[in-house]
């Protein structure tokens, strides 16, 4: 299937990036794995499908239950990616909003803190002693972490920027862009 543009994330940025492509004559498939906590405030009406009826009825093809798990590249550009529905989905621009550790976005081992999709570099100290403050009530140093992105917010994968994949939302870190 192709697209104009391929949203990585039903989230707030996710899903207004996605209306806001469609509302701009674009072709856009929003993937995500489940409905966005958003759609459930109360300007919403409490109903989780006034959000994606509002996307479905702009155009956009939302693929609910499903996950982007990898792509393929030629060169520094993003092709396709692939779902874990076995869909494979082309596009001219991907936008990844994933969000960061409790979506999945950003996954923490004891050594490092990686991006699962398309491994995209992430800014975050090697000393692992400096990701958190030990008072638990303090402003905790991993929650400022995220993909490095360049100034126009194309993602960084092994150091080299991606042409067409824009991080969007909470994946991006406090230094994203600089």
């Amino acid at each position: 299937m192709k697209y104009d543009a391929v949203v990585i994330g039903g989230g707030r940025s996710g899903c207004s990036a996605a209306l806001e492509l469609a509302n701009n004559g674009k072709a856009v498939c929003l993937v995500t794995e489940g409905l966005t906590l958003d759609s459930l405030k109360p300007e919403f009406n409490g109903s989780p499908y006034k959000r994606l009826a509002s996307l479905t009825s702009a155009g956009v093809v939302v693929m609910r239950g499903d996950s982007v798990v990898g792509g393929h590249w030629d060169g520094f550009r993003l092709v396709e990616v692939f779902t874990s529905n076995g869909l494979i989905l082309q596009a001219e621009d991907f936008i990844l909003a994933t969000g960061r550790f409790f979506s999945r976005g950003l996954v923490a081992t004891m050594d490092k803190i990686y991006e699962p999709v398309f491994g995209a570099d992430v800014d975050f100290p090697s000393d692992r002693s400096e990701w958190f403050d030990p008072d638990f009530f303090a402003p905790q140093p991993f929650e400022s972490f995220g993909v490095k992105t360049t100034g126009e917010g194309k993602i960084y994968v092994g150091g080299v920027p991606a042409e067409n994949v824009t991080a969007i939302g909470t994946i991006l870190g406090e230094n994203a862009g600089k």
